[in-house]
This record gives structure tokens, C-alpha cells and sequence, in this order.
């Protein structure tokens, strides 16, 4: 289980959610992803290669983006039994969405400024309204609060939950358009980000309707929702290697409004299915390699170029399960093989996972004894 506080600022707009990574400790690669709510301060997180070391860092996530990682959590070992190696699939998004709830914080909110408590000897400032990334990261249990983050973000000028603009003829109408922001990648996923509509019609926004549109024009399922509050959604369901636009409407009581811009063009990715074949051999008695692991690469490499080979040596005991701390080996994108050196008799099961810019993908393993 992994636990942290909230940073000290939220930069101006509700967090609305935290990343948690699982970093190789050695290399600080990250092999596993997983997403918490606004309100959480842990979470558990499952398909860690057993017996294989692993550390953690967290960021915030408002509408302004991501805040800075917090620093890297004590190394542990996970030993639970099933568990399956490779990075976890994030929890799918439903397709109808309902964005997090304001979470109160002490830090100055969009719609004006916060009172500041002046030291002596000193001048304050009063923070713009204009939001801005949460502060430098959550921290881990005790290390101290982090500071603010330091500037505004785009797109435009900061969520506007419920623009009260009314239309000239005193009737509500359909809301304005909202502008459309930054649309990022995950795996198998992507978050698309707005901002309000300058005028709501004369009406209260009651929620949002994402489009998702393919390479053709065509829409892909349904229209996402989510909350009159919301300034982003996680749409899933891509598949890698696919090109996606998005574009945002507002509804209020007169009808839905028009449509945003579209927004630029994104290929989904994942990670890299596991290599295409795996075989490892025993060396040669009295030489200098006691194993050899040797594999080709993976027929698919989820939409994003390999950029290095993960390979981990797990001692092993008679039954397979772990039997003493593993080796782990980074090997670059053109390598198609990884020796080992270690006492005669050992016997191991060597995994090795192809590496993009998503995390390791899928593992392939064999077993081998070493001489």
C-alpha cells in the first residue's frame, strides 16, 4: 500500500485526482501506473512482478495539469502470491463521467484571491485567480509540505465552472462554446481538457458532452459526460496505434451549445506486448557466463518506439517460488540478449520486458540453472 499527504497548495482549482507510479529503483524506469481520487491518501496497488524491488512517487492533478513528482517512497519487495508482472491496466473510465467534487483546500480558489496573514518585517502578495498545477507533489509520510507551484498553466485563463453571462432577450439560450486544451496520451487512454464557454445562455451548465472522432471523421460510441464542474475527462477505450480528435459541448437547460474547436490530432498508445519468443541456456562449465537469456522482439510495441529491454533474474527455489533478491538488467532497444553471472546451481526465472514511453510491457519468462 502506498500513502502520501496532499501538497500544500492546489494552485488555485480542486485536485482532482492523484498518479501513482511504481519506479524501478535502480534505473527509475516506470513499470506500473495506477490513478487515485481527489480525496484519497493511499492506495494499493496490484501486478507487481514478485520479489522484484520497486519504489513509488505520486503527482496531483488539477485542471491546470499535473503538479511535479514527490520524492521517491522507501524501496520495498512485493511477495504477494499471483502476482503478475508487467504494469497494471488503469481502471477504466465509465462513459458517463462525473467529474471529482470540489475539494477544499488552503490554497487561493479560481474565482478570487485568498487573504494572506503578513509576517513582520515582510511584504505579502496576493495570488493571481488564474489557476495553476497543484504544488511541487504530494509528499510521502514524514517528509514536510512541498511549496506552490510557481506561474499560471494553460489553456486560457483557468476553469470557469458555471459562466453567468445572460443573453440581450432576457431568455436562456444554448450555452456559448467552450475552448478546447491540451489532449494527453496514456495507456490505452487520453485526457482531454477544456475551459468554460464564456456565456452559459442565461442558463446554469448542467454537464458536458465530450465527441471522440477518429482518423475518418467518424464518432467512436457515445457522447462521454461529464459534470457542469468539470474541466477534463479520461476517455478509454483507444486503441494503440490509432489516430483520435476530441471536441466539447456545453448543455443547459435550453439545449446543448455549440461545438468547440477539434482538438489536435492523438495516436493512442500502451505498452509493448511481451517479446516474441524467449529461450535461455546454462553456460558452459568453468566459463565465465553461467546464463544466457536470448529472445526476438515483440510483434506489437503499442504505438510507441521501444526504447530499452527490462531483465530481471529471479532466483528461484524447487517449487518456483522466489528464493532471494532478483537482478534486474536494462538493456538498450537493439539488444537481443543478457547474460548472467552468478554460483554455479542457482536456479533462475528470467523475465524480459520490452520498455516504450508508456512503461515495461508485458513479461515473457523461462526458467534456467545456472553452472
Amino acid at each position: 500500500m502506498v500513502r502520501w499527504t496532499a501538497p500544500a497548495s492546489d494552485g488555485g482549482a480542486p485536485i482532482y485526482g492523484y498518479e501513482v507510479q511504481a519506479v524501478d529503483p535502480a534505473t527509475g524506469i516506470a513499470t506500473a501506473v495506477d490513478a487515485a481520487g481527489p480525496g484519497a491518501t493511499s492506495l494499493t496497488m496490484t501486478g507487481l512482478g514478485a520479489g522484484v524491488p520497486c519504489a513509488f512517487r505520486v503527482t496531483a492533478v488539477n485542471a491546470a495539469g499535473a503538479s511535479a513528482f514527490s520524492a521517491l517512497s522507501n524501496t520495498v519487495i512485493p511477495t504477494a502470491a499471483g502476482a503478475t508482472p508487467g504494469i497494471p491496466t488503469p481502471t477504466p473510465t465509465p462513459t458517463r463521467t462525473t467529474a471529482p467534487t470540489r475539494t477544499p483546500t488552503s490554497s487561493p480558489t479560481p474565482t478570487g484571491p485568498r487573504p494572506t496573514t503578513p509576517t513582520p518585517g515582510t511584504t505579502t502578495t496576493t495570488p493571481a485567480s488564474v489557476p495553476t498545477r497543484p504544488g511541487s507533489g504530494p509528499t510521502t509520510p514524514g517528509s514536510g509540505p512541498m511549496s506552490p507551484g510557481s506561474g499560471p498553466t494553460t489553456p486560457g485563463s483557468g476553469p470557469t465552472p458555471n459562466p453567468t453571462t445572460t443573453p440581450a432577450s432576457g431568455h436562456p439560450v444554448a450555452p456559448g462554446a467552450p475552448r478546447i486544451g491540451t489532449v494527453t496520451g496514456g495507456n490505452g487512454l487520453a485526457v482531454v481538457r477544456w475551459t468554460a464557454p464564456v456565456s452559459n445562455g442565461g442558463s446554469p451548465i448542467v454537464r458536458y458532452e465530450t465527441e471522440v472522432l477518429t482518423a475518418s471523421g467518424a464518432r467512436l460510441g457515445a457522447l462521454r459526460i461529464a459534470s457542469p464542474t468539470a474541466a477534463l475527462l479520461g476517455v478509454t477505450g483507444l486503441t494503440s496505434g490509432n489516430v483520435y480528435r476530441f471536441r466539447v459541448r456545453a448543455v443547459n437547460a435550453a439545449g446543448a451549445g455549440t461545438w468547440s474547436a477539434l482538438s489536435a490530432a492523438l495516436v493512442a498508445r500502451t505498452t509493448s506486448a511481451a517479446p516474441a519468443r524467449l529461450t535461455a541456456a546454462s553456460g558452459r562449465p568453468g566459463g565465465i557466463r553461467t546464463a544466457t537469456a536470448t529472445w526476438t522482439a515483440p510483434t506489437r510495441n503499442g504505438g510507441s518506439l521501444i526504447t530499452a529491454y527490462r531483465v530481471t533474474w529471479q532466483p528461484v527455489n524447487a517449487t518456483g517460488k522466489p528464493a532471494g533478491r532478483p537482478i534486474v538488467q536494462i538493456r538498450p532497444a537493439s539488444a537481443r540478449t543478457a547474460a548472467l553471472t552468478t554460483r554455479s546451481g542457482t536456479r533462475v526465472r528470467v523475465m524480459v520486458q520490452a520498455v516504450n514511453a508508456i512503461g515495461s510491457g508485458t513479461g515473457r519468462s523461462v526458467f534456467v540453472t545456472t553452472r
